[in-house]
């Protein structure tokens, strides 16, 4: 798992988490607010109730007190009738007087009681009915006490029996009503209650849930971080091991094709250059092997980066058919065609231009027998570079189309016992195509040929813009230079200083870093090369050390370590150039070519 494989779950993770609390703000505040509506709604539910009850309590006393007075105050008016009894008379009015006065004053019809569904009572006729009966009493009373015939009060009793049954109906009517009422109100007490009890369940639920969810997003992001150390951890050590892997191989690899180099240069008859031919030619295929691992496993590691300069094509083009000119099979030919509107420069990365374009024609060179391969570079009207790459092969299998791309594969395994090779061209140029912001496709029919195609952006330069010749220099190198070459291998002591004596140069050899900076000290060089992993202190510390010591000599790491991130450790420690072994004889007269012009 690489870094942004393993950071990108994590970041979905985080990005749940703020759903989750989005989803909780969204949820739970409008529940909170039912709860709180809901509980507002039950404790005024249960406040009327209580309030009918007291209501219930206080009119049904009030009408039961008024029917006992009218019994009562019949009572006593039959009897002041019968004797003549002034104070029976008296007795009877207070009787009237005192259940009016409970009428008036009884809290069940207070208009300040929120009992809204109790139907009204009108007590206002049996009010009246009370005071004019009250008045004939009052008026018997004083005929009584002047010794007067008294009227007749039969009517008087009658009317007093009409207000108890009056009362009796009042009360058994209000009794139904509040009944209902309070029947009503608990009905809704209770549904208020079970609403409550079912918001409060949903948003412990949904509390609950979220917690619950909350927890195990965590413990997940927790795992993928995890997950991250240890993909990280595994990409240091794979990193690790690709730079040990590749400063061992490509160590002997130096004294294998430089000594080729220097066998190839000495008399030889044709049997022997044979050999030394054969040689060379197995340490460079060797060294494109190592040098694709490399270059995709920093791929897939996310370390590669694209540099942006304006280049050449069709110099490019040129120089990778003349290096693949030897790869074609019997009558096959390399076709190249560029379109006019192919600008002279176009900006990018021309290492990976290239590489891309080897790639794809050497694999069009290398299962192609008879026919042609024709490299087909035009640019459309989106502003897009296409690169076509028809030829007149095997072709490959429908089935097999989507295997192509995968590392460390091919077709299938027969081609690969035919053809060897190790799978990787065709999966670095895809991932390099990705990179670039374009796509490739293919299309093949099988015996007749295959074709690759890639989209990739095109970007011009600014107007006025040039290049430098990536080429050889046409300035021959300054001869006798005074080098000091920086290498603990004694193999590659002897190739180094052979291939610089050959050159015409003075060379002095230091096995070690420390031993390097004593002898960059006390001696003028105007060339040091720099091996970068030695004994006793490295090459990144031995030129530290000699910049620090003032030396103006011109500083170039010559290593097997060739990794982008050893070339960064070199510019930082003051290196002015970087040479990756093995180093061949060209590639040092390049190098001083560049560095010290015979003109200069």
């Amino acid at each position: 798992m690489s870094n942004s494989t393993a950071a990108e779950p994590a970041a979905r993770g985080k990005r749940a988490l703020r759903r989750l609390a989005r989803w909780q703000a969204m949820l739970g505040v409008p529940l909170i607010v039912i709860l709180l509506v809901l509980h507002l709604g039950l404790s005024s539910t249960s406040e009327m109730l209580i309030q009918t009850q007291f209501t219930f309590y206080q009119a049904n006393t009030s009408l039961q007190k008024a029917a006992l007075a009218m019994v009562q105050a019949r009572r006593a008016v039959e009897i002041a009738a019968e004797k003549r009894d002034l104070e029976m008379m008296y007795h009877a009015s207070d009787v009237l007087n005192s259940s009016l006065a409970l009428l008036r004053e009884g809290t069940w019809n207070t208009p300040g009681v929120r009992v809204q569904m109790v139907e009204p009572i009108s007590l206002a006729e049996p009010e009246r009915d009370i005071v004019a009966l009250d008045a004939q009493l009052q008026q018997a009373a004083v005929q009584l006490q002047a010794r007067k015939p008294l009227p007749d009060l039969t009517g008087v009793a009658d009317r007093l029996d009409v207000l108890y049954i009056t009362f009796r109906e009042m009360q058994a009517r209000h009794e139904r009503t509040v009944f209902d009422v309070y029947t009503r109100l608990a009905v809704q007490q209770r549904r208020y209650e079970w609403a409550v009890r079912a918001t409060l369940a949903l948003l412990l639920t949904l509390y609950g849930s979220l917690i619950w969810l909350y927890v195990s997003q965590r413990q997940t992001l927790a795992a993928l971080r995890e997950a991250r150390d240890a993909a990280e951890r595994a990409t240091r050590a794979k990193s690790d091991f690709l730079a040990v892997m590749s400063h061992e191989i490509r160590t002997p690899l130096n004294g294998v094709i430089g000594v080729s180099d220097l066998l190839d240069a000495t008399q030889l008859d044709a049997t022997q250059r044979e050999y030394v031919n054969l040689v060379r030619d197995s340490g460079s295929h060797l060294l494109r092997i190592i040098d694709d691992v490399l270059d995709f496993s920093r791929i897939e590691a996310e370390h590669t980066s694209l540099a942006e300069a304006p280049f050449d094509l069709r110099e490019v083009v040129s120089q990778m058919t003349a290096l693949l000119a030897g790869e074609a099979h019997g009558d096959v030919h390399l076709e190249v065609a560029i379109g006019e509107e192919v600008p002279p420069l176009i900006v990018g990365d021309r290492t990976r231009y290239a590489q891309i374009l080897t790639n794809l024609v050497k694999n069009a060179l290398k299962f192609t027998h008879e026919g042609e391969v024709m490299l087909d570079i035009d640019v459309t009207d989106r502003e897009e570079l296409v690169i076509r790459v028809r030829d007149t092969g095997i072709g490959i299998e429908p089935a097999q189309i989507d295997t192509i791309y995968q590392p460390f594969a091919q077709a299938d395994s027969s081609i690969a016992r035919a053809y060897g090779g190790t799978g990787l061209g065709l999966a670095i140029t895809r991932r390099l195509v990705d990179l670039m912001g374009g796509d490739i496709t293919v299309r093949s029919v099988p015996g007749q040929g295959t074709e690759f195609m890639v989209h990739l952006p095109l970007k011009r330069p600014a107007p006025g813009t040039g290049i430098n010749s990536s080429g050889e220099s046409a300035t021959p190198a300054r001869r006798g230079l005074n080098v000091l070459v920086v290498e603990d291998n004694p193999v590659n002591q002897m190739v180094t200083r052979r291939m610089l004596e050959s050159l015409g140069h003075h060379v002095q050899i230091a096995a070690d870093g420390r031993e390097g900076v004593s002898l960059a000290r006390g001696n003028d060089y105007d060339l040091i090369l720099m091996d970068l992993q030695m004994p006793h202190m490295s090459g990144i510390d031995a030129a530290a050390e000699i910049r620090r010591a003032g030396s103006r000599a011109q500083i170039v790491a010559l290593s097997a370590n060739a990794l982008p991130e050893h070339r960064t450790a070199a510019e930082a420690a003051g290196m002015s150039g970087f040479l990756a072994k093995p180093a061949r004889l060209g590639d040092l007269e390049r190098l001083l070519q560049s560095l010290f012009p015979a003109g200069a």
